[in-house]
């Protein structure tokens, strides 16, 4: 198969939001279906409302934060799944297309005493990426590799992917719910860098970036003062979508109530906000322009009572990739594309176990 710059544009363009998107903090949409048979009823404060674990519920203000328990391994399971039109025309239907992914991960956590500090291991245990673009179909899959031998750079991209399976991070939760370390990107950075073509550099970049890390191991999304069923409040946070830049992400959150979830008793949290970028974070990639304009997203999130971890979540987000094509291709499609977006991610925790 030969070189295909379009192809190699829409490439481009998915690892801004679907690769990235698989280090996203966990979040979960209002539309959520799947394992909707392992949650019980969420607990409201008004009378009439239905105790599904047959126990009363707390009324009063809650502290809501994370906090790692001590000598636990936790396995979460990320799926995400996009689906981008660019419009009429032959080249804006060329660049069409349906995505996927499904990736592992742990987080690994054993305190330290003397400091009060948190010390995290994060390891990326598996990937899978399947794209159905310009009629054709490409899937990565790193625990079941395909045969050696494709010439096609779309597959020698994915398959640079393998060299982040087994990969560690570690870092240091502070007591204050902060990372005030990471190491292990600047490896796990120069390995992707030289299993990809070079031209795929700006692609590294959107699969490590340290913001995107941090995130995973303390949530932004927290309340900055005690809250009670059905409060609301507001968190800004800047959150980094690959080669597009850091964007600000504004949300209202609202405490919803409590349920059980997968055995577990949760805190639910709902949110919808925005996703907003400054025009000066347009971005240069392979010759063209990239920017991201009325990102939208909203969901719920399940998180232990106890300890703040997340223990089910999905997103439900929109926005619209406004692209200047290169002079190359301007011919094919005048003026600016926007390629409008929409995708759905799921985040499961999927074991929790004793740190060997």
């Amino acid at each position: 198969m030969q070189y295909n710059p379009p192809k190699h544009l829409i490439f481009a363009f998915l690892s801004c939001s679907l690769v990235t998107g698989c280090f996203r903090t966990p979040s979960e949409s209002s539309d959520n279906t799947e394992g909707a048979d392992n949650v019980a009823n969420v607990v409201q404060t008004d009378s009439s409302s239905i105790v599904a674990t047959g126990q009363i519920a707390e009324q009063g203000p809650k502290t809501l934060g994370l906090v790692w328990p001590d000598g636990k391994r936790f396995v979460y399971e990320v799926k995400i799944d996009q689906i981008t039109s660019a419009g009429e025309g032959s080249f804006a239907a060329a660049l069409d297309s349906v995505a996927g992914q499904k990736f592992k991960y742990s987080v690994s956590a054993n305190l330290d005493e003397d400091s009060g500090d948190t010390l995290l291991e994060m390891e990326i245990l598996s990937a899978m990426v399947n794209l159905e673009m310009m009629g054709n179909k490409l899937t990565f899959d790193s625990e079941n590799p395909a045969p050696a031998g494709s010439i096609d750079p779309m597959h020698t991209m994915l398959e640079g992917l393998n060299v982040l399976i087994g990969e560690k991070l570690s870092l240091t939760y502070s007591s204050e719910g902060r990372i005030t370390e990471l190491n292990g990107l600047d490896s796990m950075y120069d390995k992707i860098t030289k299993a990809i073509p070079s031209q795929a550099a700006p692609i590294a970049q959107g699969f490590i970036q340290e913001d995107q890390f941090k995130q995973l191991a303390s949530y932004p999304f927290w309340p900055e003062s005690s809250v009670k069923i059905g409060d609301d409040w507001k968190r800004k946070y800047t959150q980094v979508f690959g080669t597009s830049g850091a964007m600000e992400v504004d949300n209202t959150y609202t405490l919803k109530g409590q349920a059980e979830r997968d055995g577990r008793q949760v805190n639910v949290l709902a949110y919808e906000g925005s996703i907003v970028v400054d025009a000066a974070q347009n971005a240069d990639m392979m010759g063209m322009e990239m920017s991201m304009t009325d990102g939208k997203n909203s969901g719920e999130i399940f998180v232990d009572q106890t300890s703040g971890f997340i223990v089910h979540a999905s997103a439900s987000q929109e926005m619209i990739m406004n692209m200047q094509l290169p002079e190359a291709l301007a011919a094919a499609a005048p003026g600016p594309l926007a390629i409008k977006a929409s995708i759905v991610q799921t985040t499961q925790l999927i074991e929790v176990s004793d740190v060997e």
